[in-house]
């Protein structure tokens, strides 16, 4: 299975500390991928769910494990059959790296521990914290066919 193209990161899909509870807001942005899952039906996805790096390594890999199979277990009783999504938990291994400026920080920022424990404001550190809870998605496919279509082959 090949993966491509840059993950899409999902702004609203952010979780309380210590937990895979779907906030309100990302109910709305997976109903947008619903949208999208249903007009592209070949379109297959991973959604990986990240976590501060604030319990064990073990915690959050499980942790954000149940973070991505809540997000699958939505699209699926929203329609969406279960064999286009492959939930991944990558616990605290990769630090959001800002593409844009948001929030006060600059594009390039990478979310480490290193570079959160170096934040001043206690308010801007627990956003930084914030903003690794996340789910993203990457485009999937298993069929080299399917590839030679986006140059990848």
């Amino acid at each position: 299975m090949k993966v491509y193209r840059l993950p899409i990161v999902l702004p609203r899909i952010e979780y309380d500390l210590g937990s895979a509870e779907l906030r309100d807001l990302a109910i709305k942005d997976l109903d947008n991928l619903v949208e999208v899952l249903e007009t592209n039906p070949d379109l297959r996805i991973q959604l990986r769910s990240h976590t501060d790096f604030r319990s064990s390594d073990e915690f959050n890999k499980d942790l954000s494990l149940k973070r991505a199979q809540a997000c699958v277990d939505y699209l699926i009783q929203n329609g969406i059959d279960e064999s286009r999504l492959e939930p991944i938990g990558m616990g605290e291994s990769e630090p959001l790296t800002l593409t844009e400026d948001r929030n006060g920080f600059m594009k390039g920022d990478v979310f480490t521990k290193e570079f959160i424990e170096g934040i001043r404001s206690r308010r801007k550190r627990e956003l930084a914290h914030q903003m690794n809870r996340r789910t993203d998605f990457k485009q999937i496919e298993s069929d080299p066919e399917d590839a030679k279509l986006y140059g990848e082959y």
